[in-house]
């Protein structure tokens, strides 16, 4: 896992954000680089944290820092949570288990 970890901290292509509050950091969010201009995200909340909106407010913060990327999330059909935490984020339900958010602004 540590030689997994030390890879993603100095991919060029992934990123990898620890997610913050006052108290201190409550989560990470992930890019996976899968092609050009196109990510898979992943996102951990610390239970102790959740309901608290941390995890909406990291999404709609990607949407702003890269509205040119395409976003895709694979969500399992029983996290419902998970489920309408990406579909609030403005992520269009692909399948049963899979979400995505198109670029911004596209063609514009």
């Amino acid at each position: 896992h540590l030689s997994w970890m030390r890879q993603k901290w100095q991919s060029e292509t992934d990123y990898f954000y620890i997610i913050e509050a006052l108290t201190g950091a409550v989560g990470v969010v992930r890019l996976d680089h899968i092609e050009a201009m196109y990510y898979l995200v992943s996102i951990y909340i610390d239970p102790m944290q959740y309901g608290k909106g941390y995890a909406l407010k990291a999404l709609t913060t990607l949407e702003r820092l890269f509205p040119e990327f395409t976003l895709k999330a694979e969500v399992l059909a029983e996290n419902t949570a998970s489920q309408q935490l990406f579909m609030k984020a403005n992520f269009i339900k692909e399948s049963e288990q899979s979400f995505i958010r198109e670029p911004i602004n596209k063609g514009i």
